[in-house]
């Protein structure tokens, strides 16, 4: 598990290196819907309140409480849930300008106004060999996972546990979601690098 001080420079790498380098590759096609500059947004927040915490806890004799780690957890949390969101918004947003044959049921959906999820994107994507079993069961386990926080308290409604590239996310039944205070954060930098994976193919097209 990752100390506070390491939670802090990984997310700083995040914004710094990951994201900075991301966003100039996607500025040549999608310059005003580039989510990873959104994304970097939040990051910045993040990693202000992590330090503004950082700051407070720094001369106390016992450097973590639970409640500190809660602290730690919801404020990353927040941050993964935004930036899925993000992710979901202006994914619709590039199938639309795609617009591409095989993506028709999504953009048919679009232009009537119905509901289109990030998941459903990423289905049709599998469908067409853009991504394989093995990266859609893990959009499947970040999708419930925020659905199950956003929609449940964090308290799944079934069994089930998804592993992405040696990170476990655990669900059971009628359980709060059990988080480890740098949890969320090894999950953002996995939405990323997976988000990253599906454009490159979306602009090959």
């Amino acid at each position: 598990m990752k100390t506070l001080n390491q939670i802090i420079d990984y997310t700083q790498h995040l914004i710094t290196d990951k994201l900075e380098a991301y966003s100039k590759c996607l500025n040549n096609y999608y310059r005003d819907i580039n989510a990873f500059i959104m994304i970097r947004n939040y990051l910045k927040l993040t990693l202000e309140l992590l330090n503004y915490y950082r700051d407070q806890w720094r001369d106390r004799p016992i450097i973590l409480l639970p409640e500190d780690a809660e602290r730690v957890i919801t404020i990353t949390r927040w941050c993964y849930i935004s930036i899925y969101s993000i992710i979901e918004y202006v994914s619709k947003e590039i199938i639309r300008r795609k617009n591409h044959p095989k993506f028709r049921p999504i953009n048919d959906r679009l232009k009537t106004g119905k509901r289109v999820y990030l998941i459903n994107i990423l289905y049709c994507s599998k469908k067409m060999n853009l991504i394989n079993q093995d990266v859609y069961h893990k959009w499947e386990g970040l999708t419930k996972l925020r659905n199950c926080i956003t929609h449940n308290n964090a308290i799944s409604d079934e069994d089930r546990t998804y592993n992405l590239d040696g990170f476990q996310i655990v669900f059971e039944k009628d359980k709060m979601l059990k988080d480890h205070w740098d949890s969320f954060i090894d999950i953002i930098n996995i939405t990323i690098e997976l988000y990253y994976y599906w454009l490159q193919t979306i602009i090959q097209l």
